[in-house]
């Protein structure tokens, strides 16, 4: 369990973002609430939900590079507010 994700997050680059493709999807976890992201072409997949696993109740898809341009936003906001 990450105790900082800020802390975490400023130390990331695009690499670390989460990502995966539909033959290896990213999935995550954490207190009932599950997350899975992948890549298809130039589109980005979000499908989240609550309680039981593989239950999903919202999802959507974005561009690949907006997606890309939020998470530089977030990493570039991280890394500042350290100094």
């Amino acid at each position: 369990m990450v105790e900082n994700v800020k802390a975490e997050i400023s130390e990331w680059t695009l690499a670390d973002i989460p990502t995966g493709s539909i033959e290896s999807l990213y999935w995550d976890m954490d207190q009932g609430w599950h997350i899975l992201i992948w890549q298809s072409d130039e589109r980005v997949y979000i499908a989240q939900g609550e309680a039981v696993e593989g239950e999903y109740d919202h999802w959507f898809s974005l561009p690949a590079a907006l997606y890309r341009s939020e998470w530089n936003k977030v990493i570039q906001l991280a890394s500042s507010a350290g100094q």
